[in-house]
């Protein structure tokens, strides 16, 4: 199968809410490149993107509110992180409506969402776990 996010410590950043959204996430990113790998319809990947997306966009949203609620300095970075996996996602959307679903495209998405979050959640998240667990034992 490749590689797949499967959760374990080195992904948690000691903040329930957070550590149980990236979760979440992992299991819908890999509902989306297993419906991609499958071989399933363009429209029912589609459709697997429409829910990874949904949830990627509630993440953001609270995690970024958590970030403003405890002054965070970091936010500027995160928030522009979080756009640029906004823009891959759309990015991706197009590719599959214009090219529909080929090996290499599977491959690259793999990669690429399995590197992009490892990277955010091991750097800039476990940052930021570390200032709320700061801010909340005050």
């Amino acid at each position: 199968m490749g590689t797949m996010l499967s959760w374990n410590s080195q992904y948690s950043i000691g903040v329930e809410k957070i550590d149980s959204q990236h979760k979440e996430l992992f299991d819908r990113i890999n509902i989306l490149l297993n419906a991609m790998k499958l071989g399933n319809g363009k429209e029912e990947v589609i459709n697997t993107l429409d829910f990874l997306e949904q949830y990627v966009n509630k993440h953001f949203m609270d995690e970024e509110q958590i970030q403003r609620d405890t002054k965070y300095s970091g936010y500027d970075i995160q928030h522009k992180q979080h756009d640029e996996f906004r823009y891959k996602l759309k990015e991706l959307r197009i590719k599959f409506e214009n090219d529909g679903i080929n090996t290499s495209l599977v491959i690259s998405t793999q990669k690429e969402m399995t590197d992009w979050w490892r990277n955010h959640i091991t750097k800039l998240d476990s940052e930021l776990g570390k200032h709320i667990i700061n801010v909340n034992n005050r």
